[in-house]
């Protein structure tokens, strides 16, 4: 019996703490996965990191002749942010998407937005959109000057202007129709990095609900890699 809680002992020791899995630096972007989960808890209310403690579980594997398999590529991490829903009083959804490399480093990020800056103007629109939230999960502290009104009037004067005319897409089969409008921006300098915009919209037969009868989505994304 003794040598059992010993070794339940010892187990619980060798768990990670919570100050191991911290990123040395704020933000996701060059951090390892489980820094940027922790980072990400820390900025939002997580509902759901199943995915991404997946990928950071995942152990090197080899196939059948031996040569080894690629890892996980991709990670979700799913949370709300108090204040972004439909009314101030509700949470706003948020979905951050992170690209990795082989060492399950964030090469890249994403972030949905609940509201879309693209329409925005004033700086009480823009801070419904969860765009500042957004860009700090993603790099913390973007840099010197850039603070939350900065990144606003970043958006506004050098986004805006390159973020494309819809494209549309539709697509019908025996069982399915669904159609689309897709808007993006280019890839523009922010603190060292690149910043881009995107705006997928649409009507989707596979998404129709009692909820939702006419099948709408959208998905609002920044993304900086």
């Amino acid at each position: 019996m003794r040598l059992t809680v010993i070794g339940a002992i010892t187990l619980l020791c060798a768990q990670p703490t919570l100050a191991e899995t911290l990123p040395s630096a704020p933000g996701c972007l060059h951090q390892p996965l489980a820094a940027c989960v922790a980072w990400l808890a820390q900025n939002m209310t997580v509902t759901s990191d199943w995915d991404a403690q997946r990928a950071i579980a995942a152990q090197p594997q080899v196939d059948v002749n031996g040569k080894p398999i690629a890892g996980p590529t991709m990670a979700q991490v799913l949370g709300k942010i108090p204040g972004l829903g439909l009314l101030p009083s509700m949470p706003g959804d948020v979905t951050a998407s992170m690209d990795l490399a082989p060492d399950k480093t964030v090469k890249s990020i994403e972030i949905s937005l609940p509201h879309d800056p693209a329409q925005a103007k004033t700086a009480e629109e823009y801070a419904r959109t969860g765009l500042w939230q957004a860009v700090n999960m993603m790099v913390g502290p973007p840099c010197a000057g850039m603070d939350e009104q900065a990144t606003y009037r970043f958006f506004e004067n050098s986004v805006k202007p390159t973020i494309s005319h819809p494209k549309k897409d539709v697509t019908i089969d025996d069982i399915h129709a669904s159609t689309t409008f897709f808007t993006h921006s280019g890839d523009i300098a922010f603190c060292g990095h690149k910043f881009s915009y995107s705006n997928l919209i649409g009507t989707d037969t596979n998404d129709i609900s009692l909820e939702n009868p006419h099948g709408v989505s959208s998905m609002i994304g920044v993304s900086i890699e």
